[in-house]
């Protein structure tokens, strides 16, 4: 394998400890050594100028969504292009793995829309795919938990039977016997939600007893907050669960004055010795399913349930009544839920506008035009929410223990590729931290930044040999420009590869040079 010697930069290592002027020294897949600029004497190593930049660990997204789109876009062009090296999948509950009859249907819908086909039963049978596909960069599995409830109960709405808790304790132990590396839960989407706290603590149980991290999509982000941030405390406190909290947010103007509180608790839970950390986009919208503006009854069964229910007269009225009750006279909601892909071609027209313009459009109400998109698009559209607090971002970015995460699947950089108008997040999330927090607002100090993205992630997720520049290490390596990194996805066209990131090595090879992705696969499944 080709030495490389990274020369001429400043060395963020990303331990937060004081950038410095070092050269990094590259072999045979990991770090050879970092020594003082000018003073490697050997003739064996491309010399790779980095006079003006950063030379600092890979990023490492630890909450994403590429399961399935890293067998459509192997490339991951868009993480790459941000300086991510690796990345953790299998969030918020949901995995591709194990495949059984409780579940196949959703697994199989899932794979559709990456046009892959599902030709593995077990977390095994996944790993291997994704080893003999290939991947340009690291890729982490873990199990949702909502996925092994499918195995279980199918997506019914109600509490597991002792002997079911037994198998779905089975299932996870047996998931990270196969090579899953953390266990997920969703615990605001079906059948995630159906769960009760003593099952939660079963789950919880197994990742103690494993030494795998728990990450937890809470039960809610908005009203149920702080009830919900009460039960991830009690889960780690329970069962010594190194617990991993997704997307830190205060969801909804009436929630925003919850920031306090919110950072109380977790203060306090640290203090106490709980092992608790968690992760933000630097974004004020999140991004799901439109269905999670049902109540929750409505989305048991899977989409077929789910649609049958919208389409019942008696049914769709009480749903129409409690989604209503939920947003009375709440204009300015509606106009914060805006529609970015469908399944169905007939309602492409609707992607890019609020439930406000469609409904208004349609001579109807937001609640009843939320419905109809939900019906005759088979439950299958997706959403942008606007309803977070600028400030509420810098406090959550700021606090020492969240880490820099962007909830999104790697996508090909070819808008043509690239269906409906997804989060911008997906190209942009490590660049605009680093140009927006760092370098603009000066709300982040660039070590700090950097630690965000790499040791801190690294640690929380046990993964030893990454997310510092260390002689030993893996040689996972960005080098970006501090002055020039920029994000440039927008929500109105997101597909854009960000400017200053300059050089990506995954594992010794250049995956990304010059703002292009380079040849070869070089990443594993770790």
């Amino acid at each position: 394998m080709k030495r490389f010697l990274l020369s001429g930069g400043l060395l963020v290592d990303g331990t937060g400890g004081a950038a410095r002027r070092m050269d990094v020294l590259v072999g045979d897949g990991v770090i050879e050594d970092v020594l003082a600029s000018g003073t490697f004497l050997g003739d064996s190593a491309e010399v790779v100028d980095c006079s003006g930049k950063v030379v600092a660990p890979g990023f490492i997204d630890r909450h994403a969504h590429s399961d399935l789109s890293a067998l459509a876009h192997p490339g991951a062009d868009s993480k790459l292009a941000q300086g991510v090296t690796t990345e953790v999948n299998g969030q918020c509950g949901s995995s591709p793995f194990p495949v059984a009859s409780g579940n196949a249907a959703e697994i199989l819908k899932d794979a559709s829309v990456w046009h892959v086909d599902v030709d593995w039963a077990d977390t095994a049978g996944y790993r291997k795919k994704l080893s003999d596909f290939g991947t340009s960069i690291n890729r982490v599995p873990f199990v949702g938990h909502g996925t092994l409830r499918g195995v279980v109960a199918s997506y019914e709405d109600r509490r597991l039977a002792p002997e079911e808790l037994d198998e779905l304790e089975r299932l996870a132990d047996r998931a990270v016997d196969e090579g899953a590396r953390g266990i997920s839960a969703g615990l605001i989407y079906p059948p995630g939600c159906f769960s009760d706290t003593p099952e939660m603590l079963r789950v919880a149980a197994v990742a103690a007893r494993r030494g795998v991290p728990l990450a937890l999509h809470i039960r809610g982000e908005g009203d149920r907050l702080l009830d919900a941030i009460d039960e991830v405390i009690l889960l780690g406190r329970e069962t010594g669960a190194r617990i991993l909290v997704a997307h830190l947010k205060t969801y909804g103007p009436r929630n925003w004055a919850k920031i306090d509180a919110l950072l109380e608790k977790l203060d306090a839970a640290r203090r106490s010795g709980l092992d608790l950390t968690a992760d933000r986009y630097p974004y004020l919208a999140s991004n799901t399913g439109l269905s999670a503006v049902l109540p929750l009854w409505a989305q048991e069964g899977g989409d077929v349930a789910v649609v049958d229910r919208l389409r019942s007269r008696s049914l769709k009225a009480r749903i129409l009544e409690e989604i209503t009750r939920r947003h009375p006279n709440e204009e300015d909601y509606w106009e914060r839920v805006v529609i970015t892909t469908v399944a169905q071609e007939g309602l492409s027209a609707i992607v890019g506008k609020s439930v406000a313009e469609v409904a208004a459009e349609w001579k109807t109400t937001p609640a009843e035009a939320s419905v109809r998109i939900l019906s005759e698009d088979h439950n299958g559209t997706s959403a942008i929410y606007f309803m977070m607090n600028q400030e509420n971002l810098v406090r959550i970015l700021q606090a020492p223990y969240v880490a820099v995460a962007s909830d999104a699947a790697a996508l090909p950089l070819d808008a043509a590729l690239v269906e409906g108008r997804p989060h911008p997040r997906a190209f942009g999330t490590f660049p605009r931290v680093l140009a927006r927090h760092v370098r603009e607002k000066k709300e982040l100090m660039l070590e700090e930044a950097v630690r965000k993205m790499t040791l801190l992630p690294a640690q929380s997720l046990g993964i030893a040999d990454r997310g510092r520049i260390a002689a030993g290490l893996a040689a996972d390596v960005v080098v970006f420009d501090p002055e020039t990194v920029l994000d440039r996805a927008a929500f109105n066209a997101p597909v854009a590869a960000p400017a200053g990131i300059e050089l990506v090595m995954v594992n010794g090879e250049i995956a990304w040079r010059n703002g292009a992705v380079a040849a070869g696969r070089p990443g594993r499944v770790l």
